[in-house]
Formats: C-alpha cells, sequence, structure tokens
C-alpha cells in the first residue's frame, strides 16, 4: 500500500478515533491495525466456484421467484400504525446521519405521517428497502478489562436511521 494511502488511513482513522473509538494516546498503527483487522474480516472468499455450482444456484433461485404468487398483496400498515411507532422514538436521543431529529418525527403533521405512510406501503408492494435507509453509522466501543491495543479488543456497535426503524 503506498505511503500516502496509509497516512490518509490513519489521519481518518485518528479523526474517527477521538470521536468513537477514543484510541487516546495511541501511535498511527494501532489505528492502521484496527483498520486492516476490519478490512480482513470483510474480505472476498478466495475460493473459485465451479460454474456447475452457480448455474445450479441460479436455476434454484429463478424457479424460487418464477414460482411466487404474485397475486397477493401485501399486509398495508396505516397512518395510525406509524404515529404509533413514532411515538415510540425517543426525542432526546441525538439525530441519526441523515440529519432528521427525533423532535421532528414527533411533530409531524397528520398530511406528513400519510405521505411516509403511502411511500412504505409502495415499497412493501414493490419488495423494495431504500438503499438510503441501509445506511448505518458504525461506532466502535472498546470490551471491558481488554488490551486496547488490539482490534479485536474492541466491538462495532451500527445506528441505523429512525425512518428506516419504522419502516
Amino acid at each position: 500500500m503506498p505511503q500516502h494511502v496509509v497516512q490518509q488511513i490513519i489521519a481518518s482513522l485518528e479523526e474517527c478515533g477521538k470521536s468513537y473509538i477514543r484510541l487516546r494516546n495511541r501511535s498511527p498503527t494501532t489505528s492502521l491495525s484496527l483498520y486492516i483487522d476490519l478490512e480482513n474480516s470483510f474480505q472476498e472468499n478466495p475460493e473459485l466456484y465451479l460454474n456447475l455450482h452457480i448455474s445450479k444456484v441460479n436455476r434454484t433461485v429463478n424457479t424460487y421467484f418464477n414460482n411466487l404468487i404474485s397475486s397477493t398483496a401485501p399486509n398495508y400498515i396505516s397512518p395510525q400504525e406509524v404515529i404509533s411507532l413514532i411515538k415510540k422514538i425517543n426525542p432526546r436521543k441525538t439525530t441519526d446521519h441523515d440529519g432528521v431529529p427525533n423532535k421532528a418525527l414527533r411533530i409531524l403533521t397528520l398530511n406528513a405521517v400519510t405521505q411516509f405512510t403511502k411511500i412504505f406501503n409502495r415499497c412493501l408492494l414493490l419488495h423494495h428497502f431504500p438503499d438510503s435507509l441501509k445506511l448505518a453509522h458504525m461506532l466502535m466501543f472498546s470490551k471491558t478489562k481488554q488490551n486496547r491495543k488490539f482490534p479485536g479488543s474492541y466491538r462495532p456497535i451500527n445506528l441505523l436511521t429512525n425512518i428506516g426503524k419504522i419502516y
């Protein structure tokens, strides 16, 4: 890996580390080792797949989707259900990465809730979960009584958007 890329990664990790994983007084190599450990956790499978296996999986998936009964409508949700879920949101919690404060969700008008309900029902009908609601903000917390020098000593927590939780 080129040195300038390593420096960018270290700078980025240290910036995040101050806010989330608190790698205080740690060397840049600790940040880099944390990054490398996380990167290695999400590597592609190095084994080659046989074309026969891939075609069998594709046939099975296509058969499943072709045999689905598409005439059944999904269970639609009502604005009252959306309102009851919104009421469960804690207004004091921090704003999500989508920038919508919890207090703003709690004071939505009935017309706005109805529009959200229409969007949710359309997504249910299309069997679609919007990509923007799939985004999560990952925080790293150190495990108690663990050596903070090792990347395995941290546990990730993903924060999802409240709109995605309502959906």
